[in-house]
């Protein structure tokens, strides 16, 4: 998802899922334990899904 979100110029922040505390947060936004986790505004879409992603960009007019 990086790399997609990089062609796309859109900038991110990663956070690593490996510590415990950014799990939890991921999983209390999401309810979800799968990765990736892209949040975009207030929503979070999980997998490699780019139409979700591109879906979520647009409502934020980007």
């Amino acid at each position: 998802m990086k790399s997609y979100l990089t062609e796309k110029g859109v900038g991110f922040r990663s956070l690593d899922a490996a510590d415990p505390e950014n799990a939890e947060a991921i999983f209390r936004m999401t309810g979800q334990r799968g990765f990736p986790v892209t949040v975009i505004g207030t929503r979070a879409v999980v997998g490699y899904d780019t139409e979700a992603v591109d879906k979520a960009l647009e409502e934020i007019s980007f």
